[in-house]
């Protein structure tokens, strides 16, 4: 039934009650009101026919999106979501959103740097320290500029780190060392550091861009970065050298989605791909020959499995909420308060 057919049905009631009404006080005419109740009644068959109606028509409409938002849910990921990782990997590759310094000292046996200057008491070059060896050198502190691309790899006792795309600095105490710096005319200069004080020798980038800059290290003790924000990143190395073909180098490890309570171990050489890394805690370690990763914060996706094929570990909607003990609550709470107020309402209104 259309909605102006039902407002003038709703217009008419109205009018013939207070007909019905008048006849009775007026004119004492009983027959004529209740001809007009009579009236009534019918229109009142018709509207509650055409409520029936109305109501069935919403029943189905209401089920149909009830049906499509389940759907969406059973089937939209997340935007973001929060991971937990720790993986064991022959190479680590991430990028910084924010500078980053490591206070941690290595006692080294042996450094290389190159496209950086470096400056002692002794030199000043802005070409390549092809070698510090000597009996006791320490890494004070190494720095990193935001945006930087950051490769790093173990092999047995050598530390290497690649930098593109931004600013590496650093400064380094030697004590009994031998420095070897290459000159402008090409050749190797050895520079003897033997004094009883050691001297720090600070380095900088020269120049930054797609070119990387290498700081390699060897050292026989342990070492631990921490408080790297990532914005990026990944457990893959370029092989062969050169072709852009992209390996994964995971040895081993295990991946946590705590919001979904899920867990899953990784396996040699899993293809894993964490959109939009941001970290909330990073440490990078060294683990025997590999290089251990322990990661947490918020990623936009989680994929994991074989190169050609990978599952989608995102959580969707509806597993998230599922999961969400403190929704769950709420939502009890809500639904339980509701009922409350509509047995108030009619007991107040009945």
């Amino acid at each position: 039934m259309k909605k102006e057919t039902i407002k003038r049905l709703h217009t008419e009631r109205a009018r013939r009650l207070q007909g019905a009404a008048q006849k009775l006080l007026d004119e004492d005419d009983v027959e004529g009101a209740g001809k007009q109740l009579a009236w009534l009644e019918t229109s009142e068959k018709l509207l509650s026919g055409a409520q029936h109606t109305n109501k069935r028509k919403w029943a189905v409409i209401i089920g149909i999106i009830c049906l499509v938002i389940v759907g969406l849910a059973w089937t939209v990921r997340v935007f973001s979501t929060h991971v937990s990782l720790e993986v064991k990997t022959g190479n680590v590759v991430l990028s910084i959103r924010e500078d980053w310094s490591s206070y941690h000292q290595f006692t080294a046996d042996e450094i290389f740097i190159d496209n950086v200057i470096v400056d002692s008491g002794k030199v000043t070059t802005s070409l390549e320290l092809k070698g510090l060896k000597g009996e006791k050198i320490t890494v004070n502190q190494l720095q990193i500029k935001k945006g930087a691309h950051i490769e790093l790899s173990v092999k047995g006792h050598e530390l290497t780190i690649f930098v593109k795309e931004a600013l590496i600095s650093g400064s380094v105490d030697a004590h009994k060392a031998q420095m070897k710096i290459e000159t402008d005319e090409g050749a190797d200069k050895p520079v003897i550091i033997d004094t009883e004080i050691p001297e720090t020798i600070t380095f900088r980038t020269a120049r930054v861009g797609p070119v990387p800059v290498q700081f390699r290290i060897t050292t026989h003790e342990k070492w631990r970065l921490r408080g790297m924000q990532t914005q990026a990143i990944a457990f893959v190395e370029e092989f062969p050298p050169g072709s852009g073909n992209m390996e994964s180098v995971i040895r081993s490890g295990e991946l946590t989605l705590p919001e979904i309570e899920g867990k899953v171990t990784l396996s040699a050489l899993d293809h894993l791909t964490l959109g939009k890394a941001k970290s909330r805690r990073l440490e990078l370690l060294k683990a025997g020959n590999s290089v251990q990763v322990i990661f947490e914060g918020t990623v936009s996706k989680v994929l994991l499995g074989a190169e050609d094929f990978r599952d989608n570990l995102t959580p969707t909607y509806l597993q998230y909420l599922y999961h969400q003990q403190g929704l769950k609550l709420f939502w009890v709470a809500l639904v339980f308060l509701i009922g409350v107020v509509w047995r108030i309402r009619g007991t107040i209104f009945a």
